[in-house]
């Protein structure tokens, strides 16, 4: 008889509504802490723990709450720089329209191109 505090691998994907095959990838990287279980080839499977699954859950959300600050304070940092691009001034957040800049550019390399 299985104990109720493990999961299977499809068990567990299921509760993570991830592919069994995206898991079964992350297990094998290490990402997240699992047991082979059985022997041979026909009866090995993974087994997961709960504290398994919540130190998973605890690095991917830190992994993603870092990942949104760090592109917060990016985008605070390039509001407030601009580049000077052959004698233009570009803000890396908020682009001209399109077709000007690209025709100024295209004016300018064509113009460098010549000399």
């Amino acid at each position: 008889m299985r104990s109720p505090e493990r999961l299977r691998l499809g068990e567990l994907a299921r509760v993570l509504e991830m592919d069994r095959e995206t898991l079964n990838r992350n297990c094998e990287r290490g990402d997240i802490t699992g047991r082979i279980k059985g022997v041979g080839r026909v009866k090995r499977h993974w087994v997961f723990t709960i504290a398994d699954v919540a130190k998973y859950l605890r690095s991917t959300h830190a992994v993603e709450a870092h990942r949104k600050e760090s592109l917060e304070y990016l985008r605070a940092e390039l509001a407030q720089h601009s580049l000077e691009y052959k004698g233009m001034r570009v803000s890396l957040l908020k682009p001209r329209r399109k077709s000007k800049a690209v025709s100024n550019l295209k004016k300018s390399d064509q113009g460098a191109h010549e000399s």
